[in-house]
């Protein structure tokens, strides 16, 4: 099973109509959940997520920092593992 890991809702819009137009040609179960935003609810939703799936996959989309007017629509982000196993 794959799990695809949004912060909110609404980020999840264009990924779930592709999916529901793709899901004949997907051959394994694609779950999708919602984390919440900041540091500590992403810890804790992703730990109760984890607990109710066991992927063997988890992809992470969304807005990556809409909120933040610093940032500009092409800013790149890439998996950075903190020292504490957590991804950033």
């Amino acid at each position: 099973m794959i799990l695809v890991v949004f912060a909110l809702p609404q980020e999840a819009s264009v990924f779930r109509h592709w999916l529901a137009v793709e899901n004949r040609r997907i051959h394994e179960k694609i779950e999708i959940a919602f984390v919440g935003v900041r540091e500590q609810a992403v810890r804790e939703n992703i730990s109760a997520v984890l607990q109710r799936y066991h992927p063997r996959l988890i992809i992470c989309g969304g807005f990556s920092g809409a909120l933040n007017d610093e940032l500009s629509a092409k800013t790149e982000f890439s998996g950075i593992e903190s020292n504490d196993g957590f991804f950033v």
